[in-house]
């Protein structure tokens, strides 16, 4: 099977809706104090939240699915981004520098949804599924 790369270019009040939510999301985490996973070297906390929830609401776009808007302290709850149905998502995101970079679990029991979808992040507001 061949991949088929999507891209997807979120509307401008996407683009905002997101930009708020992922200032809400880093919000809540510096508030409780919540440690960052990050890997990156070149991305701050708050670039990779706003790449995390574009990437997410571009995959839910382009499903005909609403994204999960609820914050909290712990983030998801681990085992899906989205939801289609019965199916449980996981929603991966590379930037552009790093395209070429595998879609990874850090531990298999890392991975509890049913599917993942690796985004490649190219800019604020275009997604390649």
């Amino acid at each position: 099977m061949i991949a088929q790369k999507i891209r997807m270019v979120l509307p401008k009040e996407i683009i905002e809706e997101c930009d708020i939510l992922a200032g809400q999301r880093r919000g809540i985490k510096t508030q409780f104090g919540v440690k960052s996973r990050k890997v990156s070297t070149r991305l701050s906390d708050m670039e990779l939240d706003i790449m995390g929830v574009q990437t997410e609401m571009a995959s839910a776009m382009f499903l005909g699915i609403e994204m999960d808007k609820i914050i909290s302290p712990s983030g998801d709850d681990k085992i899906k981004d989205l939801q289609y149905g019965p199916v449980k998502i996981q929603v991966r995101s590379r930037d552009s520098a790093n395209r070429n970079g595998d879609l990874f679990f850090n531990r298999d029991e890392d991975f509890m949804a049913h599917i993942a979808i690796l985004t490649v992040f190219e800019k604020s507001g275009t997604v390649d599924l």
